[in-house]
């Protein structure tokens, strides 16, 4: 699948060593990009373009992609919440993750 190599160089920039106390943003927590990276097993196919991978001030990370007038977002805390954020020009969504992995690989293929 074309998109975890990047993904995963993606997740290899995150500040993984120290807090960052001027942005009071906490480093990568492991537990945030196992569940991130479950989730995107689950949902990605082979035509899925690798994901813009960022953190979240919590310690958490976040997969997106902004392509084809369509938005995803998948954000995964260092608690083990994963949620998602979809908009395109017909339709706008957000939802837990793990409870809606169908309609969540749905929004993945708009993004291809």
């Amino acid at each position: 699948m074309k998109w975890i190599v990047p993904t995963l160089q993606g997740m290899e920039e995150l500040p993984w060593e120290n807090d960052d106390w001027v942005t009071d943003g906490r480093r990568t927590q492991p537990a945030a990009v196992c569940e991130l990276l479950q989730v995107l097993f689950k949902v990605l196919d082979n035509q899925c373009p690798p994901p813009a991978v960022v953190p979240t001030w919590r310690g958490g990370v976040q997969a997106e992609w902004h392509r084809n007038d369509v938005d995803l977002e998948i954000e995964a805390d260092p608690e083990g919440g994963v949620e998602y954020f979809f908009k395109s020009a017909v339709e706008e969504c957000e939802g837990q993750a793990w409870e809606e992995l169908d309609r969540l690989a749905r929004y993945a293929r708009a993004i291809v």
